[in-house]
């Protein structure tokens, strides 16, 4: 049993709360401010934003007043409302401002496709939170609280909330169908870093960099979008960051066009059509994450400050690495210098995530240490080099998923 928070957004009883709080649970049970208690249905709920919407059999409900979290403005006063900690503290209420909008929270996502957006706050949010409102001064709800920052499970310092504009356009899909249907380029991204700046010719750092295709069937691919692009628009909208384009394109239509402008390696700038596609429920496009890592010595490639070694024989008889020699093959990367430029980028063989394998360098591929060496023998210091690599990816079908790598040569 657990116990979670969640609002009343109609009259008639739907209640808004996390994906979290209810998934996976055989009953339930609502009890209002006034005691009375109700068996909920959930009507639908989204894994990738972490919203849920429940009914209750009632009439003549008191309902909260949705506010536009867009406006919402880093330094202004919030109320966190909800249940932490359990039965002994039910319907407390927290002060705080807004620390900053949108937050990307690795490790708190409940999918690999999750959207992630979220309002930080200093307001205390604890377990038992989850699910309750985040509120303006005027009382006008501006997220959900779903998240907190700690080492130890309970609050120290910060915690975070849906914005109500992303939870009202998943609400009412869900009202409506159920479910949420979403649309896709087939493409994972990332944010963009210095390095990628540099050389596509950004003067800022914004834009979304895209890591790989999801599939051979990806509408990017089909369009002649290429690993390594910076999206930088969208439709002629300036695309900032990855939760801007997770959204525009995630809940436009499948089937949809959209006019895709990138800039490439050298500043080539291009626009592409692409057509969306349907996704699976739960999935848009994917965020990627980098990972860090530190292994066993070997020689190490200067420019980079890494160690890398070919595919062994027993590797290649390994199943985890059955889909990467299918792929060509690659270099295992063995070892991360801590005062590298790929120190935090790339992941070795003893990081519990590791370990990345680099299947091209500058476009050219690496199949071997002599591939490698000839690739960077054209690096100078001071270049950015561009590195494709598989990183290991549980939630993926082949265990792998494909993402650019910009370091700046030394």
């Amino acid at each position: 049993q657990g116990t979670g928070s969640g609002f009343i957004v109609s009259s008639d009883g739907y209640i808004l709360t996390n994906n979290h709080v209810v998934a996976g649970a055989d009953r339930v049970m609502v009890r209002l401010y006034d005691k009375r208690e109700f068996t909920a249905k959930v009507v639908g709920s989204d894994p990738a934003t972490d919203v849920a919407v429940i009914k209750i059999d009632a009439r003549d409900l008191p309902a909260v007043s949705l506010g536009n979290s867009d406006s919402t403005r880093v330094g202004e006063w919030v109320l966190a409302i909800g249940n932490p900690l359990g039965e002994a503290f039910t319907f407390t209420v927290t002060a705080g401002i807004v620390s900053a909008k949108g937050r990307l929270l690795n490790g708190l996502q409940q999918s690999r496709y999750a959207i992630q957006d979220f309002i930080q706050t200093d307001a205390a949010i604890n377990p038992g939170n989850s699910g309750g409102p985040l509120v303006n001064v005027r009382g006008d709800v501006i997220g959900i609280n779903a998240a907190i920052a700690s080492e130890t499970g309970f609050y120290s310092g910060y915690g975070f909330a849906i914005p109500i504009n992303l939870a009202h356009t998943v609400m009412e899909q869900l009202i409506k169908t159920g479910h949420v249907e979403r649309a896709v380029m087939g493409v994972a991204i990332r944010e963009v870093q210095p390095e990628d700046a540099d050389a596509v010719g950004l003067k800022e750092i914004s834009g979304v960099v895209v890591n790989s295709y999801t599939g051979d069937d990806s509408p990017a691919k089909r369009a002649g979008i290429q690993p390594g692009d910076v999206i930088v628009a969208l439709d002629g909208q300036p695309v900032s960051n990855v939760p801007q384009l997770q959204q525009t394109v995630g809940f436009k239509r499948p089937g949809d066009a959209v006019e895709v402008t990138v800039l490439r390696q050298g500043g080539v700038r291009k626009t592409y059509t692409v057509r969306l596609a349907r996704a699976p429920l739960g999935d848009e496009e994917v965020a990627s994450k980098a990972g860090a890592g530190k292994g066993e010595v070997a020689p190490k490639e200067e420019a980079l400050g890494v160690s890398v070694q070919p595919l062994t024989a027993d590797d290649q008889q390994d199943p985890r690495f059955r889909s990467v020699v299918q792929a060509g093959g690659g270099l295992v990367v063995t070892d991360v210098s801590p005062d590298g430029p790929a120190f935090q980028r790339l992941a070795a063989v003893d990081d519990p995530g590791g370990p990345d394998v680099i299947v091209k360098v500058n476009g050219a591929p690496t199949r071997n240490r002599a591939e490698f060496r000839e690739a960077l023998a054209k690096v100078r210091r001071g270049d950015i080099v561009t590195l494709q690599v598989l990183s290991p990816d549980n939630s993926s079908a082949t265990g792998w998923t494909g993402r650019v790598v910009r370091l700046r040569a030394r």
